[in-house]
């Protein structure tokens, strides 16, 4: 192992991208006619057939392609292994054409796969409050969520427009990653707090497998690079926004239309609203720093204040957007007649979002002047 085991778990971090397909049909289980035995059968399945030629493959390549002639190749090359190893063991004609027809194939049906299963999760979002209910409009003839798919579609092939297969490698597998984290905590808090809820998809092992789930995961993101860690956290930044601003209020479960007291709810998601800016903010900042320690000496100088649209963005929209959100809300609670308790949380939540939004623009400022 060139690289040793630090290698290793980094090379799994990279490759995880492989393995999100996967949970992509879960997304359709309101489709199925026997979720509870279909699904099941249709992860696991294709899950322990598709390691199998995993394995096999990447043995293969390593074989046919020595590491000190493989690392001189570019990375477009390396995105393509199988043509690669093929020309590098000076394979032609027709055998090249079938693997790269292979390839094309086979990366039009992973991204239909995601297609199929992203506008399904925007869709279950939208109908319970959390996105606009366009995205929740299902085609009278197809029965699918089409708007949701079209801007899906729109949305993927923008972003491939301007970005690198490296970057949205690393940036789907963090996020992906965390969805998963998020997933097994979920299971230990349910099997926790509501053990008596009818579940008709059991996990074997109790809570460990979500223990070892979530561990797992983090080794993971912590293999994958710093700058990965910095978009993830600008689109986490983003989507705190997203839900302060609008799935907070219009949520079927904890919206206004639920709740007696509109000024009670006010300042329940502005309190919420002020410290999940906070914590994106940290999580930015401490994925900036990591960025700039892998970098060393390559880093710019001052390299607190060194640009990066990732950076900036969100800090921006926490200033011109979350902040005034949080603060507005609060005060139109604070108009109406409060207890001591509640009116102290409107106070709290007014001077998080005061002291954010401060911090914010004084970095933003400060990174325009140098």
């Amino acid at each position: 192992m060139p690289n040793g085991w630090g290698g290793v778990a980094s090379g799994a971090a990279v490759i995880f991208f492989a393995y999100i397909g996967f949970d992509a049909v879960s997304t359709v289980a309101e489709e199925a006619k026997k979720p509870q035995r279909d699904l099941p059968i249709g992860i696991i399945g294709s899950l322990v057939v598709c390691t199998i030629f995993y394995i096999v493959v990447a043995g293969v390549f390593t074989g046919v392609i020595p590491y000190a002639d493989l690392v001189k190749k570019l990375s477009s090359e390396q995105a393509e292994p199988l043509t690669l190893a093929l020309q590098y063991s000076q394979v032609t004609g027709l055998a090249i054409f079938i693997v790269a027809l292979g390839s094309v194939v086979a990366h039009m049906a992973v991204l239909f796969v995601f297609q199929l299963g992203q506008p399904r999760i925007f869709f279950s979002m939208a109908r319970d409050g959390l996105l606009p209910s366009a995205f929740a409009k299902v085609h009278p003839n197809f029965r699918t969520p089409w708007v949701s798919t079209i801007l899906t579609g729109v949305a993927v092939g923008t972003a491939a427009m301007f970005t690198t297969l490296d970057e949205m490698v690393d940036l789907t597998n963090v996020g992906t990653l965390f969805a998963f984290i998020v997933v097994c905590i979920g299971l230990i808090v349910l099997r926790v707090r509501e053990s008596d809820r009818k579940r008709p998809f059991r996990v074997p092992c109790g809570l460990l497998l979500p223990v070892l789930g979530a561990i797992g995961c983090l080794g993971l993101i912590y293999y994958l690079p710093p700058t990965s860690w910095l978009r993830f956290a600008a689109w986490l930044s983003i989507g705190f926004l997203i839900y302060v601003g609008y799935g907070s209020v219009r949520s079927r479960l904890t919206g206004r239309s639920v709740t007696k007291d509109h000024a009670i709810h006010n300042i329940q998601t502005a309190y919420a609203g002020a410290w999940l800016g906070v914590f994106g903010t940290i999580l930015i900042f401490i994925a900036h720093i990591a960025d700039i320690i892998r970098l060393g000496p390559a880093a710019h100088s001052p390299w607190l204040f060194d640009n990066s649209w990732w950076l900036s963005i969100p800090l921006f929209f926490n200033v011109s957007m979350l902040c005034p959100t949080i603060i507005c809300r609060a005060s139109r609670a604070k108009k109406t007649t409060l207890s001591i308790e509640e009116s102290t949380r409107a106070n709290q939540a007014i001077f998080i979002a005061c002291v954010l939004m401060s911090t914010c623009a004084f970095y933003l400022i400060s990174v325009f002047i140098y």
